[in-house]
């Protein structure tokens, strides 16, 4: 699978992996690339994660950070994720968010019916997003410092925003507790049973007598700011004269 692709990669000393994919297809590459830096580009809809870009100039990079032309330390930042935990130990992980849903099971992967999610906790929260981040992104809640993460009571008693769920469904959607999370901050899963959906797709059940906690790691994976690299190529004078056309 992906991850154990991405860990082959890594261990064969590949200096960047670029991927295809939306949240979950990164998540599962994130869980065996370790420091390895992605280029993630998206595709289909619904995703925050990956970015959409063009394929020439995403692979540009990808090749100049993997010459080491542009240093991974100076155009790669390291991204938040959610790691689920039960009894202290790592079970799974998320990129984008996790959500508490009042069911056993998500049927139809994506999370619509926003009467069943009871808590959310995200990574990104911008406005421009999609999905349970724009929960976060409509409340304005979390600083642009991409250093913090949002937790979200789902229910009556606070403030209600609209949000772009997924696409072409927008709904109104009641807060009833938020609050910033910084790095090494947990959130005891307290609705049982229920299922946690991690990035829309993963599901993990979590039966009435399961200890889970959601906890915000500053240790997800390096993501290539693809402008960066070529700068830093450009500054290092790489694409002047009669070099080759291509990055072998």
């Amino acid at each position: 699978d992906s991850t154990r692709a991405a860990q082959a990669m890594r261990e064969a000393g590949v200096g960047c992996i670029v991927t295809l994919g939306g949240d979950g297809t990164n998540r599962v590459v994130a869980r065996g690339c370790g420091d390895v830096p992605l280029v993630p580009i998206s595709t289909g809809t619904n995703n925050v994660f990956p970015v959409m870009i063009e394929g020439t100039i995403a692979g540009l990079a990808a090749g100049v950070v993997a010459a080491g032309i542009a240093p991974a330390e100076q155009v790669a930042r390291r991204a938040l994720r959610l790691e689920v935990c039960r009894d202290n130990q790592v079970v799974d992980i998320a990129l984008v968010d996790v959500a508490v849903y009042d069911d056993l099971f998500v049927a139809s992967r994506a999370i619509w019916d926003m009467s069943k999610v009871r808590a959310v906790v995200l990574t990104r929260a911008e406005p421009g997003n999609i999905g349970l981040s724009s929960i976060g992104g409509s409340l304005r809640a979390m600083p642009a410092n991409g250093r913090h993460g949002l937790f979200l009571r789902i229910g009556a008693g606070g403030p209600q925003v609209l949000a772009a769920v997924a696409p072409g469904i927008v709904r109104r959607v009641s807060i009833a507790e938020h609050r910033l999370l910084s790095p090494g901050d947990t959130v005891r899963v307290t609705d049982r049973p229920s299922v946690l959906a991690l990035d829309g797709e993963r599901e993990i059940p979590v039966l009435p007598d399961d200890e889970y906690e959601i906890r915000l790691s500053a240790n997800g994976p390096r993501v290539v700011d693809v402008p960066a690299a070529l700068a830093a190529a450009a500054a290092a004078g790489f694409f002047l004269g009669g070099g080759p056309a291509r990055i072998d």
